[in-house]
């Protein structure tokens, strides 16, 4: 239970989580949204650990924008 974070950790890029891009496309992005609420719907426990990461990922992308925001407001 503790390998896939370690391993993980060694292996992501320096200096990044090494989360994936934004999808190229709406259409993309939309289809992949569709199937993950249509299988949080039907495994519960699923989509509320879904729901988890995407308010963690939210909450994270909102700590980078203030950092980027108060470190240009220093220079």
């Amino acid at each position: 239970m503790i390998s896939a974070p370690v391993m993980w950790w060694k292996r992501r890029p320096k200096g990044s989580f090494g989360m994936p891009t934004a999808a190229a496309s709406r259409g993309a992005a939309l289809s992949v949204l569709a199937v993950m609420a249509i299988a949080g719907a039907i495994y519960p426990l699923t989509g509320l650990s879904m729901l988890a990461a995407l308010i963690l990922e939210r909450l994270y992308d909102l700590g980078q924008h203030a950092f980027a925001r108060r470190a240009r407001v220093l220079q």
